[in-house]
């Protein structure tokens, strides 16, 4: 909860889109707090060329009479970077994070804008999600459209076939009273969304807990086991599920704390769904937006069932328009680490 990560708006501006004012607006959560905001237009810094305000964590930067004319003259396409560096969420308190709560896990949004006269351009989502509070289930899913570089609660495809990854995070406690009977990880992969089992991987985070930069506690590239053979997998009738065997659970059972699981789906696409699968998800203009939800369902020895759902994360395509576009991302020290989003 104590990580410091940055925010960077990334916006793309073409020629003869600027004619009077260019206004950059981030309202950021009042949970957070942050550092210095700097502007660059293309790698060049034109911070004193804006006026920033932030009133309740109302980020506003406005350019002034030369930066806005430099924009309205361009002869080419200028991209304009803001940076906001040392967010953090430390002087929230567990029960100030309580309304951002889905599936045991706060998941704190961001979105930005930009303003360009006429048109009002509004990005996706950036999530920060911080430790659950310890002795709680968790589990939050997202998606990556990069290969697991970046994970971001909403996809956009730039094509129907373009492959993607899903990852769910998971915290399992240890049980209070009994111990658990059963474990099972779910993951619903609508719509015909296509995968093939062997690239779906189970990974236990070792030894003390990891911070993963910005993003929840969970298993990193450094310290994480592969154990995926360390139970059942399978996907039928859309439904992915991973169940810990004997083994595995006799660890979950046996260890002092939480045990914290990262399950990676990858190169899932779109390219064997048919028009009747994706009919219900399709509106009127043949956008396609397909919800994905993971869950957790833990089973005590004496039939207790326990099941907690994580926040619904979309896969979106679009027929092709053309309009400025806006990538934004949430990166936390680490750069290996960022929360990359791209805003339409």
């Amino acid at each position: 909860k104590n990580d410091v990560y940055k925010y960077r708006l990334t916006i793309t501006v073409p020629v003869n889109t600027v004619q009077t004012k260019f206004t950059i607006t981030d309202p950021m959560e009042l949970v957070q707090t942050h550092g210095k905001v700097t502007i660059l237009d293309n790698g060049k810094d034109v911070t004193k060329n804006f006026k920033i305000t932030d009133e309740n964590g109302q980020l506003v930067a406005r350019a002034d009479d030369d930066f806005t004319k430099i924009l309205k003259n361009a002869k080419e396409t200028h991209v304009v970077v803001m940076n906001i560096d040392d967010v953090s969420l430390e002087k929230a308190t567990f029960k100030d994070l309580d309304k951002y709560e889905v599936g045991g896990i706060a998941y704190v949004p961001n979105v930005a804008s930009a303003d360009l006269d006429k048109s009002n351009i509004g990005s996706n989502k950036t999530l920060v999600a911080p430790p659950n509070e310890p002795g709680e289930p968790a589990i939050g899913k997202s998606v990556s459209l990069d290969d697991g570089k970046t994970y971001v609660q909403d996809g956009t495809l730039g094509e129907k076939t373009t492959e993607y990854d899903y990852k769910l995070d998971v915290s399992v406690p240890q049980a209070s009273e009994q111990a658990w009977k059963s474990v099972v990880i779910k993951d619903k992969i609508l719509a015909g969304q296509d995968l093939d089992l062997k690239e779906v991987h189970v990974y236990r985070a070792g030894g003390a807990t990891v911070s993963s930069g910005a993003m929840k506690d969970v298993a990193t590239e450094e310290t994480r086991k592969e154990v995926t053979a360390n139970g059942a997998l399978a996907f039928k009738d859309g439904v992915l599920t991973w169940t810990p065997n004997v083994v595995e659970l006799k660890f979950i059972n046996d260890n002092k704390g939480e045990t914290k699981y990262t399950v990676e789906i990858n190169d899932v696409d779109l390219r064997k769904a048919t028009e009747a699968q994706l009919k219900e998800f399709t509106d009127k203009d043949g956008k396609i937006t397909i919800p994905n939800t993971g869950s957790l369902e833990l089973t005590t020895e004496n039939g207790k069932v326990v099941t907690i759902d994580s926040k619904e994360t979309t896969v979106t395509w679009s027929p092709k328009v053309d309009k400025p576009e806006i990538p934004k991302t949430g990166n936390p020290e680490e750069p290996k680490n960022p929360i990359e989003q791209v805003l339409n």
